[in-house]
């Protein structure tokens, strides 16, 4: 049985260089994907190994992958790491059976690297309006972007989901952020607001 290429390792204690932001007032492309996570990443290697067209990868964070590192400290991956990586590049061996938020944004940063990625950071889009002539016309922080196609691979954790204020009947009330779970250090309040869900529960 013909046996396929092997895929390259991440080593440990590998870093990664934020690639460029960009430098012109307009850039012409065939394909915008915006966001630099997993699914922004992998669309771009296929991109590049599958077709010809010209595309770029922008993100408003200064990393590929932030959104991880704005997660609670504790999360880790719910697949192992033999299953956790993007096609190419196998995930990193480790100590834990599951990757850390912390991993997975290395692994990320360094995927985008390894391949040369055209990832343009702290790049935010400000609008996306269809033109006359076809395609899409993306409004940056940096710019104008003219695509004839749009990938928009931003996620759903963008944005928190953030609880209406106390009222009345909640005088007493404490909230923490997702990055910790260890909880208040004082007194135990009377409502414990869950900011995932955006609920509110008696405690």
């Amino acid at each position: 049985m013909r046996r396929g290429r092997a895929l390259p390792v991440l080593g440990a204690g590998m870093t990664a260089e934020n690639p460029a932001p960009l430098t012109t007032e307009h850039r012409a492309v065939e394909v915008l994907i915006v966001g630099a996570g997993q699914a922004g990443l992998g669309t771009g290697y296929w991109l590049a190994r599958r077709t010809s067209a010209s595309f770029v990868i922008v993100d408003a964070a200064s990393q590929p992958g932030q959104s991880w590192c704005d997660r609670w400290d504790s999360l880790t991956l719910f697949t192992p790491r033999r299953f956790s990586g993007l096609p190419g590049l196998r995930f990193p061996k480790g100590q834990a059976r599951y990757p850390t938020r912390t991993e997975m944004q290395a692994y990320l940063a360094e995927y985008a690297r390894r391949f040369d990625l055209p990832v343009h950071l702290d790049t935010r889009i400000e609008s996306v309006e269809p033109t006359e002539g076809g395609g899409f016309l993306a409004r940056t922080s940096r710019g104008t972007i003219s695509a004839r196609h749009v990938v928009v691979a931003t996620g759903p954790f963008s944005r928190p989901a953030r609880p209406p204020p106390p009222t009345a009947s909640t005088p007493r009330c404490t909230s923490s952020t997702p990055r910790s779970t260890s909880g208040p250090p004082t007194s135990p309040p009377v409502t414990s607001w869950s900011w995932a869900a955006g609920t509110a529960r008696p405690s």
